[in-house]
């Protein structure tokens, strides 16, 4: 596919080396891969058992496969505005479905980046309903549990569905890497104040953090940290990672891309080259 497409380049030079009309339609083919250039756009195929086809027309970019793990549709809402990217695949594989108890954890860690010890499940709901909502909720404790996880955006579910239809929307001067599909990551706690160092590279991970430093050596990897964490230092490249709650963010390797959510000023340090560091 990559070959294919470099020739792009070389077809447009020909066609304007040799006066033919924009309207005329031009193909060029390799095997089982082929470019083709007409008034509609420019279409690249790979055909055979890795069968992809990228489509550039003037309404946007449409890329997707012949098994459907990935179909990307990328098209901009306006100049100078933000492109907005619909990405359509199959997620991993299922988990167990948590108990009310986890699913507050999940939200205390959230909010207060560790979970509430030593409370009943119900005055642990209370408070997350006052400090948030601003009232107590009414209907059962699922019904609470579920209403504070709309509202607060966090993602309680305990297991993944299939054929996932998302959108995002990336401002101007923004980016994002779209990637093939890889296995859902289980959620591995890491205890209360515990340091954490990754050096294991092409790997997706989730750790659910209750305080402590977070240093990631690895590299080519997609890294979710769950909860709040201190000090985050990346020391490697390519990676791909978010975090909820951090203090401060040190970057020393080189192309990851690192985002946060925590409400408070963080300090951020990088070092590196072509690095993206964006509080969502």
């Amino acid at each position: 596919m990559n070959k294919t497409l470099a020739v792009i380049g070389f077809a447009v030079a020909a066609l304007s080396q040799t006066g033919i009309s924009a309207l005329a339609q031009f193909n060029v083919q390799n095997g089982d891969e082929s470019v083709s250039i007409g008034p509609n756009g420019i279409s690249v195929q790979k055909r055979g058992q890795d069968a992809q086809t990228v489509n550039i027309t003037p309404g946007g970019i449409d890329i997707k496969d012949s098994a459907q793990k990935q179909h990307v549709n990328i098209r901009s809402n306006g100049p100078g505005r933000s492109v907005i990217i619909n990405q359509a695949s199959t997620a991993g594989n299922s988990t167990s479905t948590l108990s009310l108890e986890q699913q507050v954890a999940i939200i205390e860690t959230s909010v207060y980046g560790k979970r509430i010890e030593g409370k009943p499940l119900l005055a642990r709901v209370d408070k997350l309903e006052i400090d948030n909502i601003g009232t107590k909720g009414t209907g059962s404790v699922k019904v609470r549990i579920a209403k504070l996880a709309t509202t607060l955006g966090v993602n309680i579910s305990g297991h993944a569905t299939n054929n996932v239809a998302t959108t995002t929307t990336i401002r101007a001067n923004n980016s994002v890497n779209i990637g093939n599909k890889r296995e859902a990551a289980t959620i591995i706690d890491n205890g209360p104040n515990h340091d954490l160092v990754l050096n294991t590279s092409n790997q997706t991970v989730s750790y659910r953090c209750r305080g402590g430093d977070a240093v990631v050596n690895s590299h080519r990897s997609q890294i979710h940290l769950l909860g709040k964490i201190n000090d985050l230092v990346v020391n490697g490249h390519d990676n791909v990672i978010s975090c909820d709650t951090v203090d401060e963010i040190t970057v020393n390797g080189h192309n990851n891309q690192i985002t946060y959510r925590s409400p408070s000023k963080v300090d951020i340090n990088d070092n590196g080259a072509n690095n993206k560091v964006l509080n969502q």
